[in-house]
């Protein structure tokens, strides 16, 4: 704890002691940033409102005053922040944020011999932007993150040079910034503008290495399933209430691309047996990219609506969540190809057996199937349907066909008309029941296997009808081609008028 001395506990903060002289210029001043090594017990760094660095190598024992160190200091300015290297012992950052004194300048510094001399890592980052705070990434030296008065910014070359980060932050002060350990999430604070936090995993990645590589495949972190809504009776607290966006669900693959290609760009999700449960489209731009698999299996389809309506019934349907496990990763940019895998975490709050589990998976599996054949069903019978309208209405205009031959047309029609409606019917009912299952993680129902049951009866048997109309199609034609019946009606030239 910093006051104008340092003090240290050793029981939680029930007693103190002082284990330094007055670490500031004398006048009334205070320690603004503490920095301990995570490398060496006792190295210690000080930071004061006043301009004041401070080092002591021995645990406070004795302190050396770094203040006249700095390169091209015009002066004493506020300590913004010091930072111990949690990879080298003897480097430390260290910002300065001299508005107070008029001075906005950029003042970020190094040391890789426990202070003694201190470099500016200004690089390239704008020259008037007074600095609040400086992290050192926890797995790779070279990535650092900086806040200023008005952004976030990073280095992924040590501080040679700096980005803007963050694209959708506007234009606010960044007072504090921290990187958390297990995540691998940049949080930053700012002022006014809420809190932001970024994932930070595929540029803890980056390496020189990378960076001259054509495509990099990087590893993505566990992604955990989970199928539940939380819902609270919260609708009176008007602003009271805050809400802001949860991370995206499920899996974020990240890759780079030196430069923009013109080939195919494709993720494929595997099973360990190499089985095929996703594939998405990627960007061939150049850069970093992500895309987000939300750990199901590619949706099934829907049965189109009659008349050849594009989307169906309700919209598209959600896939079945993959089961816990590992699960690889495969890029591929035209015929390359690279891979990596990613494990898929059980929810820590669904208490479910693996005969459940298994249960489940073999339900939605049959529901799937079935699924898959009433929307071929729907779709045959719908063009059936269609076709058979129109022939209908042909044999009716001509006045040459038999009765036997009309008559036929009109009862297939009708039966066609009349199993249209019921294997839609069915199919409804099946997507629902799949809705159903699909949106639970537990066994289904005794009521839910019995309606899966009799529902797959249903829909054999009105398959079974389908195709027996199918095929009484081709007596039908034989029978007009024999009636000599035109499968187009005669449409008369269009005249032209005498003038």
């Amino acid at each position: 704890m910093g006051a104008n001395f340092l003090s240290k506990s050793t029981d939680r903060g029930n007693s103190w002691t002082t284990i330094s002289p007055d670490l500031t210029g004398g006048a009334p001043g205070s320690i603004t940033t503490i920095a301990e090594s995570p490398l060496r017990a006792g190295l210690l760094y000080v930071g004061t409102d006043d301009g004041h660095v401070q080092v002591s190598r021995d645990g406070g024992k004795s302190w050396k005053n770094l203040t006249g160190h700095f390169p091209g200091m015009p002066g004493r300015r506020w300590v913004s922040r010091v930072v111990a290297s949690r990879f080298d012992e003897a480097t430390a950052y260290v910002t300065f944020d001299g508005h107070r004194n008029d001075d906005y300048s950029t003042y970020v510094f190094k040391t890789s011999d426990y202070g003694e001399t201190w470099t500016s890592i200004r690089a390239n980052l704008p020259p008037r932007e007074p600095v609040k705070v400086i992290r050192e990434d926890y797995k790779n030296r070279n990535l650092l993150f900086l806040g200023t008065e008005f952004a976030a910014y990073v280095t992924i070359d040590g501080g040679a040079s700096w980005t803007r980060f963050m694209s959708n932050m506007p234009t606010v002060r960044v007072a504090d910034l921290a990187i958390h350990p297990r995540d691998a999430d940049l949080i930053a604070g700012t002022h006014g503008r809420s809190i932001y936090v970024v994932d930070i995993s595929p540029l803890q990645q980056l390496t020189e290495t990378v960076l001259s590589s054509s495509v990099h495949l990087f590893n993505p972190k566990p992604a955990m399933a989970f199928q539940y809504r939380v819902f609270s009776d919260d609708q009176f607290l008007g602003e009271k209430r805050f809400v802001a966006a949860n991370p995206p669900y499920g899996a974020t693959i990240s890759y780079y691309l030196k430069s923009d290609v013109s080939d195919e760009v494709k993720l494929t999700i595997m099973d360990t047996s190499g089985n095929v449960v996703r594939e998405l489209a990627g960007s061939k731009e150049r850069g970093i990219h992500r895309i987000q698999w939300d750990l199901r299996y590619a949706p099934p389809p829907r049965a189109e609506a009659a008349g050849g309506g594009g989307g169906g019934f309700g919209g598209p349907l959600q896939g079945p969540l993959v089961d816990p496990g590992q699960y690889m990763v495969r890029l591929s940019v035209g015929s390359r190809q690279w891979t990596t895998s990613v494990t898929v975490e059980p929810d820590p709050m669904l208490e479910i057996t693996e005969a459940e589990r298994r249960t489940w998976r073999t339900t939605i599996t049959r529901l799937l199937r079935i699924q898959s054949t009433a929307v071929s069903a729907v779709n045959a019978a719908n063009t059936l349907h269609e076709q058979l309208a129109g022939l209908s209405k042909t044999v009716a205009d001509f006045q040459n066909a038999s009765a036997g031959l009309r008559q036929s047309m009109q009862e297939t029609a009708r039966q066609v008309a009349d199993l249209q409606g019921k294997i839609r019917r069915a199919s409804g009912q099946i997507t629902g029941l799949y809705q159903e299952v699909n949106a639970a993680p537990f066994a289904p129902t005794e009521t839910q296997t019995r309606v899966l049951e009799e529902l797959t009866r249903e829909l054999d048997s009105l398959v079974t009808a389908l195709n027996s109309a199918i095929g009484a199609i081709p007596n039908l034609e034989n029978q007009m081609n024999r009636e000599n019946v035109p499968r187009l009606k005669p449409v008369q030239p269009v005249g032209r008028g005498s003038n």
